[in-house]
């Protein structure tokens, strides 16, 4: 065998979340693979809704990255990348350290589109971090406070519905909470059935929440929000949920452009800019889109790293194909929606499949191997059933309700 078949060949993973920590995890020790990402923690967002009503707590999100890493023989660099430079096969990270690859895997996300918008950067807070919620959280501890007070959540779609929920579930018999809800589409969730926006509307009709579809926000302010049908709302709290952009980072690279969404790749994940480059999750656009959903980022992180084995093998690559699967949307305490295409269930048990698959998946990733990691799991899970099972058996009519579901559409 021949030396330079013996070298380790060199993988850079750009972003260390659900896609990109996947990639990371999938690859052999054979390799030379260093992830790079800005947080030291991985951070399992979709349940970060439940940080908004204090159901879970910041800790119980994470997951440190470098001792992940470490268990697979990989490295780990903390750092904010300042460009990828695809013609030298190498990333910045500063102004004159750069990390050199021969395979390089792209999952960071995408940009907010609040940028877009005036006043929103300074007058909203958005809704991705364990960080961000966690703010919204101490925020609506001093606004409860008050007599009166004014929430507004921008987006309609799957953040913008937990987080309503988790509204309600903490705050809605405070007589004097108004929460406004703004959507770009004609109704929430515009690509699930509109049933489920009228199931949502019917859980709301005693309470002050109001809906504005068909519009957009045109300026914030921290007291108001204008929209584009000439709407002026009054708000205390602004949330951003709404929609993303390509990162600037892939765009300086040439790697796009794929309309606002993000890079376009080929059916194997490849970049069709760049033949060494894969790009996974949110920032990655196929020919046939998918919903931003975690299960798919995982899937897109751990076939981006065996086709990138099979590219430095001179293999052919596999095309990726996208696995059928419902997504479980929380309504606080409500109630819990499994939308499978066109079809919708709803039933407050469904909680339970939510919980189960935040409890399953978080010990997926940090295995409960070692006395640190057994503790951690030990807390999430006691956690959960004092703040979201025992809850459930309040009253007699709310435990015999639990097992009933209902089709929504």
């Amino acid at each position: 065998m021949s030396k330079q078949s013996k070298k380790r060949r060199r993988i850079a993973v750009l972003g260390g979340n659900f896609a990109g920590l996947s990639a990371a995890l999938a690859l052999p020790d054979r390799h030379e693979v260093t992830l790079i990402d800005s947080a030291a923690e991985f951070e399992w967002t979709p349940n970060i809704h439940e940080l908004v009503s204090g159901v879970k707590a910041p800790e119980h999100l994470r997951i440190e990255r470098k001792r992940l890493l470490r268990k697979h023989g990989h490295s780990f660099l903390q750092v904010r990348a300042q460009a990828l430079e695809p013609d030298q096969d190498r990333i910045r990270v500063s102004s004159a350290v750069y990390v050199d690859y021969d395979a390089c895997i792209v999952a960071i996300g995408g940009d907010s589109l609040r940028e877009r918008v005036k006043g929103a950067a300074e007058h909203s807070i958005p809704f991705r971090t364990v960080a961000d919620c966690h703010a919204i959280y101490e925020k609506l501890q001093q606004l409860s406070g008050r007599s009166k007070f004014s929430v507004t959540i921008v987006g309609g779609g799957v953040s913008g519905v937990e987080a309503l929920g988790e509204l309600l579930r903490s705050y809605r018999d405070h007589p004097g909470m108004t929460v406004h809800v703004v959507e770009a589409g004609a109704h929430l969730m515009p690509s699930s059935p509109r049933e489920l926006d009228e199931d949502i509307r019917a859980h709301c009709a005693d309470r002050d929440v109001q809906f504005h579809c068909g519009v957009t926000v045109e300026k914030i302010s921290n007291r108001s929000i204008w929209l584009s049908n000439a709407c002026l709302l009054p708000t205390d709290l602004t949330i951003w949920t709404a929609g993303q952009t390509i990162p600037a980072l892939l765009e300086d690279a040439g790697l796009g452009p794929g309309g606002d969404d993000g890079a376009p790749v080929k059916a194997t994940l490849q970049s069709q800019r760049r033949e060494n480059i894969f790009v996974a999750g949110d920032c990655a656009v196929l020919r046939k889109p998918i919903k931003r959903q975690a299960y798919h980022a995982i899937e897109m992180g751990e076939h981006a790293a065996a086709n990138c084995e099979r590219f430095l093998r001179g293999r052919k690559l596999r095309k990726y194909r996208p696995s059928r699967k419902p997504i479980l949307v929380a309504f606080g305490d409500l109630d819990t929606y499994l939308v499978a295409g066109k079809r919708v269930i709803a039933g407050p048990s469904l909680a339970g499949a939510k919980e189960a698959l935040f409890q399953g998946g978080m010990a997926l990733f940090a295995p409960p191997l070692a006395k640190e990691d057994a503790a951690r799991l030990y807390k999430r899970f006691s956690r959960s059933v004092t703040h979201l099972l025992l809850p459930q058996f309040d009253s007699l009519e709310a435990a015999m309700s639990l097992g009933r579901y209902r089709w929504v559409a």
